[in-house]
């Protein structure tokens, strides 16, 4: 079990990686994909500084995680994701446009899910 949540955070971490990654260097090709418009050179920057930053600073705390099965990153990780998870709920709620958050709010949820529970499964396995 431990190699396997192992595994799964560190895939959570290449994945953030690959977004925030995506939002710095690919911007027009990413940005669209998350709902975001980047036309102005100050949404361009926000998206960069913020979008990015988020995805890069997840990828950081599930890798560093991952590799030294530390709880509290695998903890805080997760509660960021709920955090933005929150967000996108209080989008739905206000504005609606259910199918569009569907899949995000899948993502995140479904991520902070794991990162809870392989930060539980690292602390009785170590326990033992």
């Amino acid at each position: 079990m431990l190699t396997f949540t192992r595994l799964i955070v560190g895939l959570i971490a290449v994945l953030m990686a690959f977004v925030g990654l995506g939002l710095w260097f690919a911007l027009d090709q990413t940005a669209p994909l998350l709902g975001l418009t980047p036309d102005p050179v100050l949404a361009r920057s926000s998206i960069r500084a913020d979008n990015g930053t988020l995805f890069l600073t997840l990828s950081g705390l599930a890798a560093y995680a991952a590799i030294k099965l530390d709880r509290t990153a695998a903890m805080l990780c997760a509660t960021m994701f709920l955090i933005a998870f929150s967000g996108r709920f209080l989008t739905m709620v206000i504005d609606g446009g259910i199918a569009e958050t569907m899949m995000p709010m899948l993502l995140e949820g479904g991520s902070a899910v794991i990162l809870f529970a392989a930060a539980r499964s690292w602390n009785h396995e170590h326990a033992t």
